[in-house]
Formats: C-alpha cells, sequence, structure tokens
C-alpha cells in the first residue's frame, strides 16, 4: 500500500540511509570524518581508494580491512535496492511482503544488537511504518470480512 500524501515513504527512507551508509564510509576513508579504529586498522592506507584502485577481488584473509570495507559499501548498495523496490510497491499501492518486513527488522535486531554503535538505528524508522502498514491492512481486511453488505 502507498503512503498517502502526509506519509513518510519507507521505501525512500531506506534509499536515504543507504546512500548515507556509503557516504559515511567514503568520509572515514577519506579520513574527513576521524576513526580511531580505522587509524589504528589502517596505518595511513585508504581502503577506498584501494578498492575502486586494485579492483574489486578482495582476499580477507590477506586483507581483512579491504574486506571489511568492501562489505561496508556492498551492503551499503543492498539497502538502496531495497527501498527501491519497497517504493516500488509503495507507489504501485502494493503491499510490501510480510517477509521483507520481517526479514528488515531481523537484520535491524541483529544489526544492533551486534554493533550497538552503528547506523542500524536508523532502520527502525523505515522498518515501523513498514510493520504499521502491515498491521492495518490486516486489520482493514479483517473488518472488511465482517462487516454486513
Amino acid at each position: 500500500m502507498e503512503p498517502s500524501e502526509r506519509e513518510t515513504s519507507a521505501g525512500t527512507l531506506l534509499v536515504g540511509i543507504g546512500t548515507l551508509h556509503n557516504l559515511v564510509g567514503v568520509a572515514i576513508s577519506a579520513r574527513l570524518v576521524p576513526d580511531p579504529t580505522l587509524e589504528v586498522l589502517a596505518g595511513g592506507r585508504n581502503p577506498f581508494v584501494e578498492l575502486l584502485s586494485g579492483g574489486l577481488e578482495v582476499d580477507g584473509a590477506a586483507d581483512p580491512l579491504r574486506l571489511a570495507f568492501f562489505w561496508f559499501f556492498f551492503f551499503g548498495f543492498v539497502v538502496v535496492l531495497c527501498g527501491l523496490a519497497v517504493r516500488a510497491l509503495e507507489r504501485a499501492r502494493l503491499a510490501v511482503p510480510r517477509s521483507l518486513t520481517a526479514g528488515l527488522l531481523a537484520l535491524t535486531l541483529l544489526g544492533v544488537a551486534t554493533m550497538p554503535a552503528s547506523g542500524f538505528w536508523f532502520v527502525f524508522a523505515p522498518v515501523a511504518l513498514l510493520v504499521r502498514r502491515s498491521l492495518r491492512a490486516a486489520a482493514d481486511a479483517r473488518l472488511a470480512r465482517v462487516e454486513p453488505r
């Protein structure tokens, strides 16, 4: 179901979160945003530039930092793609599958549990919208079945 004019699009929020995720990764890698952990691990290297210039083949055993940045950016792109799919369903006034909503909720809970100081918290906003719309649609369907005609 597409959000009304007043409602926020969960898909648009996911696209924004995924885009922001990757922009933060670029900023951290370029040292525009200080990250003490990266300073210790990278020792002056720029993993983002290395990914672009050295090819996308990543050997995690040989270079765990480069592997971490690969998955950081990969996940950001997956969130953007998921957001585009959700936005397309919303615009077509189709329900977002409950399995997708449940999967996003599970990923968000797991992400927050394993990395509490991360951006996973932001994903609760679009997931909450999707859960609320799913519950509302289920309640509307139940009412439609019991209303006399």
